[in-house]
């Protein structure tokens, strides 16, 4: 009988064992697997950023024409003209961001002949190069206009050439 017990000893042993290894090993489990103590990341797949054209003026080192991504920030557009200069009303920024499905044409935008630079004027029908410096010298030397009208005293500027730009200026 002696023997018996060494032998129930051993299976005890054995299976406290069993037992320890099994807890063990579920505690292994449940931690290295458990999501409690770590966050869940979910990525859903980018989609590229379509490009939008921007055309940015006014107290910016070089005015122009930007081509971006839909998620560019604004400092990002500002750096690539050059940033804003000394004298800039950063109070003032005016921002417009077309709806979806509208064209930006559809918001009509004018020019301000007593601020706008030679190569916006060129924009405008029928205003080239020499015409386009004529408009400045002219605000320059007797200064701004002040009215739309007015731009038919520029030499070179008569009825015609103001009947197809008077839509696309102002003061």
């Amino acid at each position: 009988m002696s023997q018996g017990k060494g032998y129930e000893k051993w299976w005890l042993i054995i299976f406290a064992f069993l037992i320890a290894t099994i807890i063990a090993g579920g505690v292994v489990f449940f931690s290295k697997y458990s999501s409690a103590g770590q966050p869940i990341e979910i990525t859903l797949p980018s989609t590229l950023a379509s490009a939008v054209t921007i055309h940015i003026s006014g107290a910016v080192a070089n005015a122009g024409i930007y081509t971006f991504s839909e998620d560019s920030p604004l400092g990002d557009i500002l750096r690539s003209a050059g940033g804003t200069v000394e004298n800039a009303d950063l109070a003032n920024i005016e921002i417009y961001i077309p709806s979806i499905g509208e064209s930006s044409y559809e918001r009509p935008q004018k020019v301000n002949i007593n601020t706008a630079e030679a190569w916006l004027l060129e924009a405008l029908p029928d205003i080239g190069p020499t015409l386009a410096e004529r408009i400045i010298e002219y605000r320059e030397t007797k200064g701004y206009f002040n009215s739309i009208e007015d731009i038919t005293q520029v030499p070179g500027i008569g009825s015609t050439t103001f009947e197809k730009i008077k839509d696309k200026i102002e003061v």
